[in-house]
């Protein structure tokens, strides 16, 4: 497919040089049949009968002081590689093959707050598809439990770290550990010691890929469909995405002027998997050994890059791979200048920060104000912040609780956000026409008042309002829940009494 030329910047411009150079020969060979492909089944080496037989570090069990615990489900997901339905860096019209199946199913590996397996947690934008990161240090052990949601025997295998066989999270022969295969369904611990990317929609199944690849004969391919058929399905079918995100749509690659990133790299699939990192604007240490603005990748390899932020303005980041960039192997990051106006760009925690915890709500707004009508004192407690949420949740009368000590209200919101009951009002602020809402976050504003309100308030001593001109609010802390849907949440509050 060739697009006419149009306006547009060096580097968009620089997209078009992979569909400059002559087709492939046509291939005169007759198709040759594939041998069959026979495959093992995979039997379950965990289940929901055995229950949870890991948690263990060759046998003993790690120290919890030296721990670091994490949630880890598999779940299936509806997947958007360009969310905003465009190119995002160019502007231009995504090719119709990918805007036509942006949408697609996968499984993706989501953290959890808890045992429960009921609140996610907050994720990274900049993550996209990828899964949770893991933190710790040498000298630690990672302890994950993994819950697998979906309908296929999965697992989950750690690379740069230590394990025991249990701990391997690999399926083959012989004698696979306790992890290697967990059935739908069913948990499995593992646990690790911390010592001294192109996506496939072409809709072919395995075996069809194989025959197609088969001892390189180009003349090899499925059954009912020629060798020429089965390339133009992969390279139709191929996403050449970064952390799932292609064309621009992946966000959160943002810091401040001289800060201090650093960029963990790796590529993951097959021999096509062959990338080039490049930043603009900018030079990173790679390995603490040259200083570059490229960096290699081959399959299953990793690096990390050092960047001094020390060039303000929103720069492209891609694959310098010319068939990659054309494909939409490409994002922007930003770099926010030191006088950046009406922006609130405190420093995020370091990537190897260690978090207290796993959070799945945020508070961003908690007042209470005390009043009095006569004969009668009031409250009016607002609370405003996000929530996770699963990918494409319906709002519309699914139950919204809240709870503040014996205090508690339910609100079934409509289509539109919106529900009142006599102990306050509940507004979802980012839901879609539709009622759905996408990215994984609710947020969410509430108005509480009535007597029941109050009364917790005052075992809190909060009972009476600030007074006086220029009076300073007082804070008392609290611990609000949450019931959004089925899931759970519990967040620590600071609320502010005026």
């Amino acid at each position: 497919m060739i697009f006419p030329p149009l306006p547009r910047p060096a580097v968009c411009a620089a997209l078009a040089l992979g569909l400059l150079g002559p087709g492939p020969a046509t291939a005169s060979a007759q198709p040759v049949a594939a041998p069959p492909v026979e495959r093992t089944p995979i039997r379950p080496t965990t289940t929901v009968e055995t229950g949870d037989r890991g948690g263990t570090f060759f046998g003993q069990k790690p120290d919890p002081a030296r721990s670091h615990r994490y949630f880890i489900a598999a779940e299936s997901e509806l997947w958007d590689y360009a969310p905003a339905g465009k190119d995002e860096v160019c502007g231009l019209p995504m090719p119709p093959p990918v805007l036509a199946n942006r949408q697609t199913g996968k499984t993706r590996y989501v953290a959890y707050t808890d045992a429960t397996f009921g609140a996610r947690a907050f994720g990274t934008p900049s993550l996209g598809i990828l899964g949770p990161v893991l933190r710790g240090v040498v000298g630690e052990y990672l302890v994950v439990t993994f819950l697998n949601r979906t309908s296929e025997p999965l697992s989950m295998h750690p690379h740069g770290v230590k394990y025991d066989k249990d701990s391997e999270g690999a399926y083959y022969q012989p004698g696979p550990g306790r992890g290697a295969a967990v059935a739908p369904g069913a948990t499995f611990t593992y646990v690790w010691f911390l010592d001294v990317m192109i996506f496939d929609e072409s809709g072919l199944d395995e075996a069809a890929l194989e025959a197609a690849e088969y001892a390189g004969l180009p003349g090899a391919a499925p059954a009912g469909q020629t060798w020429a058929e089965t390339q133009q399905a992969i390279e139709l079918g191929s996403r050449y995405a970064i952390n799932g995100r292609l064309f621009g749509n992946l966000p959160g690659l943002e810091m401040n002027e001289g800060e201090r990133t650093r960029w963990y790299l790796f590529a993951l699939g097959s021999e096509r998997d062959l990338h080039t990192a490049h930043w603009h604007g900018m030079r990173v240490s790679e390995e603490g050994r040259r200083r570059t603005d490229v960096v290699e990748l081959l399959p299953a390899s990793m690096k990390v890059a050092d960047l001094l932020a020390d060039n303000p303005g929103t720069w492209l980041y891609h694959c310098h791979v010319a068939e990659h960039m054309r494909e939409g192997m490409f994002a922007r990051f930003v770099v926010h200048a030191r006088n950046t106006i009406g922006v609130d760009r405190s420093p995020a925690v370091a990537f190897l920060g260690q978090p207290a915890a796993l959070h799945s709500v945020r508070l961003t707004r908690a007042e209470a104000q005390p009043g009095a009508t006569p004969g009668r004192e009031t409250v009016a407690l607002r609370l405003e912040g996000a929530v996770t949420a699963f990918e494409g949740y319906a709002i519309f009368n699914q139950p919204f609780r809240v709870q503040l000590g014996a205090a508690t209200a339910e609100f079934r919101p409509t289509a539109a956000g919106e529900a009142t009951t006599p102990a306050g009002k509940l507004r979802i602020t980012n839901a879609t026409e539709f009622g759905v809402i996408n990215g994984g976050v609710l947020k969410f504003e509430l108005e509480l008042t009535g007597p029941a309100w109050l009364a917790e308030l005052k075992k809190l001593g909060a009972a009476a309002p600030a007074t006086g001109n220029g009076a300073t609010p007082r804070e008392v802390s609290a611990t609000v829940s949450l019931d959004v849907g089925r899931a759970h949440h519990v967040a620590a509050a600071r609320i502010v009494v005026r």
